[in-house]
């Protein structure tokens, strides 16, 4: 024992302890270096897999009666071992077999494991202290300190085992129970493997830690990890699936996760037909508790039968975005959104129902398509530069086709669409129906311009003079001209009314700018319209086969003509009607409005005062005729009364009255009374302006011609 602490020993004893302890300081001053980079020291560095302890067991009872049958061979050993290691093998395989197939084998497998290796570490160190020289034995022993490291997972464990090795062999080395020179070959493998376990360790340590760190976002984050096959079987589920749908991760496992969480969009292998990478997508997905949350996956292929998902919890942003859509979708006003290239992007509900379009039939069409072909320039231009400053434009105002060719008026507010990075990627709009105020706008301004027209036509009528040489039909035919090239009504006519129907005097037709007359409306065929027509109303018939009163014009006159609207209005004189002045429009109905109604009843009263007049001078004309005939009658009967010569009297008398009377010729005839016959004495003719003075008899006609 003393020559165990002689000086020399004393000095190696030194040197070995100076390099375990500065080998030992420094792994904790690597492995401390490392920790402080990431607090994880409540976690283990890692944790015994019980496969590795099974398959090592196959391995080792394979390779060691192996390895012996080759030693066995070759002569190595002095003393054949071979029966004992195949025993070994055959115990480690009987192990194996027995965890593949038992679950209480697989529970106790570490220590089975450890058991086995302390055993044949202690019959090596038996056959290394006590035994007689075999190289074999100190490499076997030299394996098993190697193989340590990966058996005793625990670094604590590991340099307890160091330590016990260390002191094992240092003892040896006192004791002498090997050659010393052996002692330090020995001393020197363990420093060496040592410093190679220490070195690997420390390498490890970081990828550990990035290991841990990593196992804790996917375990402990906020993310839901699964792996599924194509047949989408669930083989891997973090743990942050108890936290989000508090399921457990063994209950998902399989076809357990789409069951549990009653996906109705899981497809199975069909969802691989259409697969893209990095797709995103939301599933609805119900929790243990009944709720429903909406996860956004994004799908990652690992392989051909291996996909990685990824899903994140965005139930909050989506009950969020559906609150903004209901109340989007639920407004009653039309919201759009366009990109730069002018294409739908999104409507609301309200759009879709005002513009009887589907959904399907807006969106990724031109904006452009829906806008009134007379106002799409005036739009463009409007959309054409791009506010610098302001986010928003003015207002505007436009008509909108609808799908049954309807057209409504929208006043439109925009705002710009920006990305993240402040550049404009589109236009979002929201319009509001305007139609009946523009539509009584429109109506105001038609109704002003119809006025204007109605009013510039009766100043031009009632300015227009005429001289006695004007004919009541020339009169006519102005005014109807007139009336319907002003105000594009199709045709305008005058009839008149009579005992059995109505009569047409003269009929203009716009389009061809040409007169028509004659047409006659018997009354006994048309009983109704004339009853209404001598009660002095105006008919007024917008749509003429909707109208009652016109029903009787229907089968033959209205479809002969084409004509859809009527007004017809009477003219009366003296409180009898004389006449009818008819409007008519072909091809399109026109909804007749007052201001119709009294253009009509004023161009009524214009041909009423042409009738008028041309009766007064009709009138006139008879008592200036009358009165020059009274006045060349009154004096001639002077001339006869002073006169003594009949002949030239009567000659005198026949000249002025034939050119009062204003006819071709007038003869005068002597009655004979006693043979009571005629003789022709005197012949004024006009064309000659002279008399013939012919005899002839005739016994019973005097005729004046």
């Amino acid at each position: 024992m003393n020559a165990f602490f002689t000086f020399s020993n004393t000095n190696n004893l030194i040197i070995i302890a100076v390099l375990l302890l500065l080998l030992y300081s420094a792994y904790f001053a690597t492995s401390n270096s490392l920790k402080t980079k990431l607090n994880l020291s409540n976690q283990s560095e890692i944790e015994p897999k019980e496969q590795q302890y099974i398959l090592y067991l196959l391995f080792f009872g394979i390779t060691i009666p192996l390895v012996e049958a080759i030693l066995e061979i070759f002569n190595v050993r002095s003393n054949s071992f071979l029966i004992p290691n195949v025993f070994v093998g055959i115990i480690l395989i009987t192990l194996y077999l027995l965890c593949t197939r038992t679950g209480l084998f697989v529970k106790y497998i570490n220590a089975v494991f450890l058991f086995c290796f302390f055993g044949y570490l202690c019959i090596n160190i038996y056959y290394v202290f006590f035994m007689h020289f075999e190289l074999i034995n100190y490499i076997g022993l030299i394996l098993i300190y190697f193989l340590s490291y990966f058996v005793l997972k625990n670094i604590l464990h590991y340099w307890l085992f160091v330590i016990t090795c260390l002191l094992l062999i240092i003892s040896s080395y006192g004791f002498e129970l090997i050659p010393h020179n052996y002692t330090i070959i020995l001393i020197c493998a363990i420093i060496l493997t040592t410093t190679i376990h220490t070195a690997r360790h420390l390498a490890l340590i970081e990828t550990r830690n990035k290991f841990l760190f990593t196992n804790m976002i996917v375990h402990k984050g906020n993310s839901l990890i699964i792996t599924t096959n194509q047949s989408g079987e669930v083989s891997f589920c973090s743990e942050s699936v108890k936290e989000i749908l508090g399921y457990n991760a063994n209950e998902v496992m399989g076809m357990g996760f789409w069951e549990l969480t009653e996906d109705p969009e899981f497809v199975g292998k069909a969802y691989h037909n259409d697969y893209v990478d990095d797709r995103l997508y939301i599933r609805k997905l119900k929790c243990k508790n009944g709720d429903y949350k909406y996860i956004q996956w994004k799908d990652k292929k690992y392989s051909e039968d291996v996909v990685i998902g990824i899903g994140q919890d965005v139930t909050e942003l989506v009950n969020i975005e559906n609150q903004y859509r209901s109340l989007i979708e639920s407004a009653a006003d039309l919201i759009y959104e366009i990109d730069l290239a002018s294409t739908i992007t999104y409507v609301n509900q309200f759009t879709e129902k005002t513009l009887g379009f589907a959904k399907e039939e807006i969106i990724n069409k031109y904006f452009f398509e829906f806008i009134r072909k007379d106002y799409v320039d005036y739009v463009v231009d409007f959309y054409k530069d791009i506010p610098k400053e302001a986010n928003e434009y003015s207002d505007l105002v436009f008509p909108i086709v609808k799908k049954d060719l309807d057209t409504i008026w929208v006043s439109q507010k925009v705002t710009l669409k920006k990305n993240e990075n402040g550049e404009v990627v589109g236009f979002s709009a929201i319009a509001r129906d305007i139609t009946l105020v523009k539509s009584l706008e429109i109506e105001h301004y038609n109704r002003s311009k119809k006025v204007r027209i109605h009013n510039e036509t009766l100043k031009i009528l009632t300015s227009q003079s005429y001289s006695n040489k004007d004919t009541f039909n020339g009169i006519l035919r102005n005014i109807l001209k007139i009336a319907s090239t002003n105000c594009s009504i199709d045709r305008v006519s005058y009839w008149a009314f009579l005992k059995d129907g109505i009569r047409c005097e003269s009929l203009y037709y716009f389009n061809s700018d040409r007169f028509e007359k004659n047409f006659v409306i018997d009354k006994e065929r048309h009983p109704h319209y004339f009853k209404n027509l001598e009660t002095g109303a105006q008919i007024v018939a917008s749509n003429v086969y909707d109208n009652t009163i016109t029903q009787e014009l229907c089968f033959e006159y209205f479809p002969k003509n084409n004509i859809k609207s009527l007004l017809d209005t009477p003219i009366f004189i003296n409180g009898e009607i004389i006449g009818i002045l008819c409007f008519e429009k072909i091809e399109t109905a026109i909804e007749w409005d007052n201001e119709d109604i009294n253009f009509s009843r004023s161009i009524a009263d214009l041909i009423a005062i042409a009738i008028e007049s041309q009766l007064l001078l009709e009138s006139d004309k008879k008592l200036s005729y009358k009165s020059n005939i009274l006045t060349v009658i009154s004096k001639n009967t002077y001339k006869f009364l002073i006169d003594k010569n009949t002949d030239e009297v009567l000659k005198s008398l026949l000249d002025e009255v034939g050119k009062v009377l204003n006819v071709d010729r007038i003869s005068y005839f002597d009655l004979n009374s006693d043979s009571s016959d005629y003789s022709q004495k005197l012949r004024w003719i006009a064309s000659e302006n002279g008399f013939w003075i012919q005899t002839r008899c005739y016994k019973t006609l005097l005729r004046i011609f």
